[in-house]
């Protein structure tokens, strides 16, 4: 067992209306970051805060409700549709 560190001291915001991008290495955290801002994931320190709601406050549902409602995403590949 060890303890890997993706990402650290992360923190950003985009504004309603404006449109963001994430560019970086192949390892560099991307997916990662795009993981927790959705949800998907859970960090295991710090907040992840979406049209300030905390996500840790919320159930499976209410994620998936959060989701549906105001998170898109454009992958380069299909690799994480089943």
């Amino acid at each position: 067992s060890y303890n890997l560190t993706v990402l650290d001291d992360v923190s950003f915001e985009v504004k309603s209306g404006e449109a963001c991008s994430l560019v970086g290495p192949s390892g560099s955290g991307k997916t990662t970051l795009l993981g927790l801002c959705a949800g998907l994931d859970r960090p295991s320190r710090g907040e992840v805060t979406l049209e300030n709601v905390a996500l840790s406050k919320l159930n499976e549902d209410q994620l998936s409700d959060l989701r549906n409602q105001i998170v898109g995403f454009v992958f380069q590949s299909f690799q994480l549709i089943p």
